[in-house]
């Protein structure tokens, strides 16, 4: 198994990295992220942003949702960099998300997977968000709903603000 952390930046090597070797996206079956916010532009090079359209082109996804992460992703947002890089993971089994702020394109695609509208999350076992503002995030939980379906085990951690320990939350 391979397990895989993304702090901030290394959206943009890994992610090109894996869209570049399909073999090696293979392998990948467990992905830790931190961080993703939408309201978080990345430092990321033109050329890249250009590539990670063409790759959202090939996707199978409907026209409006690849729009969307067009969009995002010439904004240099990374809700929409993960959500392309979770359509290129098709051995994914575990995906541990750290205060995701607003992930809608995540959302939107666990929603499409569920759906049966798109079939690359389909080894998604376990589903774990950690996160600070559980008012906030309540709303987000909502919107992943559709893991519920999905995944094995959902595991959503409530994280003290000044100790960053984690909080009982049923």
């Amino acid at each position: 198994m391979t397990q895989f952390s993304l702090m901030p930046q290394p959206y943009n090597a890994f992610l090109r990295a894996i869209i570049t070797n399909p073999v090696r996206a293979k392998h990948v079956e467990e992905l830790h992220t931190s961080n993703v916010s939408e309201d978080d532009p990345r430092e990321i090079p033109e050329d890249n942003i250009q590539f990670f359209q063409s790759a959202v082109s090939k996707l199978s996804l409907s026209d409006e949702l690849k729009d969307r992460l067009n969009e995002g992703i010439k904004e240099r947002h990374s809700d929409p960099m993960l959500a392309l890089l979770l359509c290129k993971l098709p051995n994914l089994k575990n995906l541990f998300l750290y205060r995701p702020d607003i992930c809608d394109m995540i959302c939107e695609l666990i929603k499409h997977a569920n759906s049966g509208k798109f079939s690359g999350l389909d080894k998604l076992q376990r589903f774990s968000i950690k996160t600070i503002n559980v008012f906030c995030d309540v709303g987000t939980v909502r919107d992943y709903g559709g893991v519920f379906n999905m995944a094995h085990e959902v595991q959503i951690v409530q994280l003290n603000d000044e100790t960053m320990s984690p909080s009982r939350f049923q």
